[in-house]
């Protein structure tokens, strides 16, 4: 990611983030549950390592610390905004959690493997509807390095075969170049865009839950979609 995209994305942060304002809202609550049963019904356990990437100032944290009660999350965010947001979310909701089972930090995309190499999911939610396809590549080579063979990258995108994505796609047309490019961008692409771009970064045997579905079984058998479509690809 460019400095001055980094800049750009922290200014938005600046301008847009109120860690207390989220907390207790309903999509941000809502989404955080359904981010997490993706997780769980791609095997992630109450002892595994979770690398949530684009942590933003929580949403999922909140849901995924709790769950993992044997295991470790790390949340990473280009932001240093929504890092700051995220302990403060987190130290507010989640008094009683052991610090020592959750950590915060701020990471570019371009060096996430100083975190290691043995996570058993990564997340990338909301992240690569921001990147056009050449950086979303190399964003998922960084984050296939620090995947045990095995593991599993989970990342929603903006496929045009959905209705939601159609219409970002043409609110983003309609706005002049010099325009777009002056804020963060709303990306879409295609699923077999996504699945080229991944099994060129080395993952392998894809499975989708397609936005326009209603697919993702929360724990109370509520059946329900995230929106966003999730691609899940292993590790080979």
């Amino acid at each position: 990611m460019s400095h001055d995209y980094a800049k750009l994305y922290e200014r938005h942060a600046v301008e847009t983030v109120d860690p207390k304002a989220s907390i207790g809202q309903g999509d941000f609550e809502s989404v955080g549950r359904i981010e997490l049963a993706i997780l769980k019904l791609e095997g992630l356990r109450r002892d595994g390592a979770l690398l949530d990437f684009g942590c933003g100032v929580g949403r999922l944290a909140l849901h995924a610390i709790p769950y993992l009660t044997h295991g470790r999350y790390l949340g990473l965010d280009i932001s240093p905004t929504m890092i700051l947001g995220a302990r403060e979310v987190a130290l507010e909701r989640l008094p009683d959690v052991p610090p020592q089972r959750y950590r915060f930090e701020v990471n570019d995309g371009e060096s996430v493997s100083r975190w290691g190499g043995d996570f058993d999911i990564v997340c990338a939610y909301s992240v690569f509807t921001h990147m056009e396809s050449e950086d979303t590549y190399r964003y998922i080579v960084e984050l296939v390095k620090v995947l045990r063979r095995g593991g599993k990258l989970v990342c929603s995108v903006l496929p045009l075969e959905t209705d939601l994505a159609r219409q970002v796609f043409l609110k983003e047309a309609a706005l002049p170049f010099d325009e777009r490019w002056r804020r963060v961008r709303n990306i879409a692409t295609s699923y077999a865009m996504m699945e080229h771009i991944a099994t060129l970064a080395g993952l392998q045997n894809f499975r989708w839950y397609r936005g326009n579905e209603i697919t993702i079984r929360l724990d109370d058998g509520t059946l329900t979609s995230l929106g966003q479509s999730a691609l899940v690809g292993v590790k080979a």
